[in-house]
């Protein structure tokens, strides 16, 4: 059959618009390949696999259910294609009958024969055919090719299958007849007609694709091998539904124009980062430096260093000690390998908060079109005016500063996939990537973005940014080569006296360094919100300090973030003379002490937390560093909160393991920032350390296979619902969470406690809310703590509502701001039913200099457990 006619013997459109389906196909299938060879130019198999999933992609739709609806809709009147393509508009049809996508899979799994490709590419193909369109959500899933075969024959029976397969052949038949046409290196495989009896036998057995492919491994390079095959599942996936999306945008006489003048390419010219003055924003920002401080040692090193990471043979990784000017280098880094866009990938939504105010300060970037773009915040900076986001300009500016959850969106859902286009063609920074390595199922997923970005070999043009980079993650997981690991030495010849200190975890008083009234310019951090909440409260009658951590409400949360900057930055305010804080603050803030206090962890966190201690270099006496361990972990014992937090975060024997190898290093002397990092370095060169080291991390990728397995849902076509609230995501890699209500208790300076007649949160503003993990609203595990019961028995008679069937209801309802679970009461409420608060209600607890946030009233009595 030509090219010309397919379209005279009754016709087979793809959709609405009248795209006859071969050039659909075709048009598709070539856009696919471009797209990937833009990416990764030198993957002619890749190009080519991309070009057939394509290329066959929508064949399923000249089955005759879709192909009558499509028929019946010509007319209709559509503003555009939807984003997850045209589907047949009765959705309880597909509860029985397949997708189209569903039957282009089972044709080409029942036809395609290539002596072309091997099995892998073929098994790739087949996930990017079936998975280029989200799954309707059913009653009954299909888990297998056979069902899809069975439903089809029985909805329009098998003579009409056979018929369809002929069909299904002349297609392709004439897709190839139009890339001939169109001098394209690539063709469609031959599609076979198969007879009734042997397509079961054909079918039994084979599974549908899986969407992710993770499950648990016992070392490093088989999780490296998975990594690579789902990274390029993500290329192709991204490929084929941004190329389906332009082409499915065009009226039928606009891409036949496109086809027989050959200029498909112009389609996706935007695809490339437009030029920008990004680069001469940059040069203006170095050479306004070097004029500041003229011929400054300092410019001059960050300058060498900016160079060696341009000539870096894939990813590269920058390795510098706190204040060294990593931003600044990372900068110079861009300039010199060419970037038009710099996507800056941060690991919390305060890190992000930071650099953009470092960015758009004078010193640096005040011109540049810069976005944030978090799930809280989303907006462009230029020339200091703010200019809101909404869908059609996200990841517009010329530096995106976003957070990881955010890019991991474009592998593990459909909405966002085609951002990772624009991923895999801008210059990437990831900064503070240290932050990921232990995090369950992001490091997992962290790494299958770094492997599509290898893929693209000397144009990978990104870069790892950390003070601590984990050398045995960059070496055996990452893979990268020594010499592109590109360190720079501490500018800071300060002395610090470490000091290794024993406390008794269940005391609260001066025995306990984290509730010793501490001197002025000092901070202390703990590995948890609530050890640094209790010693805020303690103290906070003597002290002037400020309390900081992440479970207060967003405005709250701000307002106190500009607080500890303002104060503690270089030249800052010196407003308070304590910091009291949970881990929140032990990365990427530009703040400074002279002293410091931190709860016993990781090597990591160990040189995080110090580079607060001095950061600008400006003491001039000894700068202290007490590093405090309980007793009980010292002795062995496992009853310990700290202890319990650390395995909670597989790093519980990496911490053990620090504790040993630096304590006798850094005893009765004081050390240089230098030397710490040497120490540090000399860890993992340790083989016993690294094998420690090596375990911790195994146990977070099995946590991360389970998390991945039961977190990331298939993406799932949903019906069209206008949004008019905030909801919660029902599965999250960050832990299910639910949006919450807690009425407020004040707490005085002498410790007097006070139950207020007032609930924390509007719940009907949706910029200042609050929410909670499950695990804490069920009690962790413990019944008797469970408030969401307490909840269940009381809710409906307080507020004069109906009462909820069972609890899944509540939490159900919960993930939307409008219905939170209440995990306190105010004493009128529970007057109402005659009732005492829970022992372990959360309230909302302020003090008389500032919130203190979210807290158990258990924690309340000062007496320790």
């Amino acid at each position: 059959m030509t090219t010309q006619t397919y379209k005279n013997i009754n016709p087979v459109y793809a959709n609405t618009n009248k795209q006859h389906l071969p050039e659909h196909l075709f048009a598709v299938g070539y856009l696919a390949s471009q797209i990937i060879s833009l990416s990764i130019p030198d993957d002619k198999k890749l190009q080519e696999s991309t070009f057939i999933s394509g290329g066959v992609h929508d064949i399923g739709k000249i089955e005759p259910v879709y192909s009558k609806w499509v028929k019946g809709n010509l007319s209709a009147i559509f503003s555009e294609i939807p984003e997850d393509g045209e589907h047949i508009d009765k959705s309880s049809l597909f509860e029985k009958h397949p997708r189209h996508n569903e039957i282009s899979y089972l044709l080409f799994t029942l036809q395609a024969e290539s002596d072309r490709l091997n099995s892998e590419n073929i098994t790739r193909i087949k996930h990017t055919i079936f998975w280029h369109h989200a799954k309707p959500m059913r009653k009954n899933d299909y888990h297998d090719a056979a069902t899809i075969y069975s439903m089809l024959s029985k909805n329009i029976g098998e003579k009409t299958i056979n018929s369809l397969l002929t069909l299904a052949s002349e297609i392709i038949n004439s897709v190839n007849s139009i890339s001939k046409k169109y001098e394209c290196p690539y063709e469609l495989p031959s599609f076979s007609i198969k007879q009734s009896e042997e397509i079961f036998n054909l079918l039994d057995g084979v599974k549908l694709p899986e969407y992710k492919q993770y499950n648990e491994r016992s070392s490093f390079a088989d999780y490296k091998r998975t990594i690579l095959k789902n990274a390029k599942n993500d290329l192709m996936r991204a490929a084929v539904i941004s190329a389906d999306r332009i082409v499915s945008a065009l009226k039928s006489d606009e891409l036949s124009h496109f086809i027989n003048n050959k200029s498909l390419n112009t389609l996706i010219e935007n695809i490339h980062d437009n030029k920008t003055y990004l680069r001469k924003h940059i040069e203006k920002c170095i050479i306004d430096f070097d004029k500041k401080y003229p011929n400054s040692n300092r410019n001059i090193q960050q300058s060498e260093a900016a160079k060696k990471l341009s000539l870096a043979v894939n990813i590269s990784v920058l390795s510098g000690p706190a204040g060294c000017g990593k931003t600044k280098i990372a900068l110079e880094w861009a300039k010199l390998s060419g970037a038009n866009r710099i996507i800056w990938v941060c690991p919390r939504v305060h890190i992000c908060m930071g650099l953009l105010n470092d960015l758009t300060s004078k010193e640096y970037l005040p011109e540049t079109v810069i976005e944030i773009n978090t799930g809280e915040f989303k907006h462009l900076v230029k020339n200091g005016k703010k200019e809101l986001l909404d869908d059609s300009n996200q990841f517009s500016g010329d530096i995106v500063i976003t957070t990881i959850d955010q890019i991991i969106n474009t592998i593990t859902t459909h909405k966002r996939i085609t951002a990772l286009n624009q991923f895999m063609n801008s210059h990437v920074v990831f900064d503070e990537f240290h932050e990921l390595i232990n995090l369950p199922g992001f490091n997992l997923l962290f790494m299958e973005l770094i492997e599509c970005k290898k893929l693209k070999g000397k144009n990978a043009n990104t870069l790892l940014i950390s003070a601590t980079p984990h050398l045995l993650f960059i070496k055996d997981i990452l893979g990268i080569d020594n010499e592109d690991v590109i360190g720079i030495e501490s500018f800071n010849v300060n002395p610090y006296s470490i000091k290794v200190v024993e406390y008794e975890e269940e005391k609260i008083d001066d025995s306990n360094p984290f509730y010793l009234k501490q001197s002025k310019n000092t901070f202390v951090i703990s590995n948890t919100a609530t050890t640094a909440q209790i010693s805020f409260l303690v103290n906070q009658k003597n002290e002037k300090s400020l309390l900081l951590h992440s479970k207060f409400t967003k405005n709250d949360k701000d307002k106190l973030f500009d607080n500890a900057y303002r104060s503690f930055r270089l030249g800052g305010t010196n407003e308070y003379d304590v910091l009291r804080s949970g881990p929140i603050v032990q990365a990427s803030l530009n703040i400074t002490c002279s002293s410091m206090i931190s709860e016993f962890t990781t090597a990591e966190n160990f040189l995080q937390r110090l580079g607060r201690l001095d950061r600008f270099a400006e003491s001039h006496a000894e700068n202290s560093y007490v590093y405090a361990i309980p007793a009980n972990i010292i002795k062995g014992k496992a009853k310990s909160k700290c202890g319990r937090f650390l395995s909670s975060q597989n790093c519980y024997h990496s911490s053990i393991k620090w504790y040993q190898f630096i304590k006798d290093k850094i005893k009765s002397k004081s050390v240089t920032i230098k030397e710490l990092y040497s120490i540090y370095n000399d860890f993992y060169a340790d083989k016993s350390s690294a094998e420690t080291v090596k375990e911790d991390l195994l146990k977070s990728f099995k946590t991360g296979v389970e998390l991945i397995n039961t977190k990331i849902l298939d993406p799932v076509s949903f019906p069209y619902v206008k949004k008019s609230e905030i909801k919660i995501k029902k599965n999250s890699l960050r832990g299910e969470n639910r949006f919450v209500q807690m009425a407020i208790c004040s707490v005085s300076s002498s410790l007097d406690i006070k139950f207020e007649n007032l609930y924390t949160a509007d719940e009907k503003d949706s910029d200042n809310f609050l929410t909670a993990p499950l695990y804490e609203i069920c009690g962790n595990g413990n019944s008797r703590n469970n408030l969401l019961s307490f909840m269940a028995k009381k809710h409906h008679n307080i507020k004069q509502v109906k009462k909820a069937f069972n609890d899944n209801i509540l939490l159900n309802n919960a993930r939307k701001q409008i219905s939170p679970i209440y995990l306190s009461y105010t004493p009128e409420d529970l007057d109402k039913v005659d009732a005492h608060p829970h022992p372990n209600a959360i309230y909302y607890v302020l003090s008389e200099k500032q919130p203190v946030g979210c807290l158990d009233i258990s924690k309340l009595n000062f007496k320790g457990e």
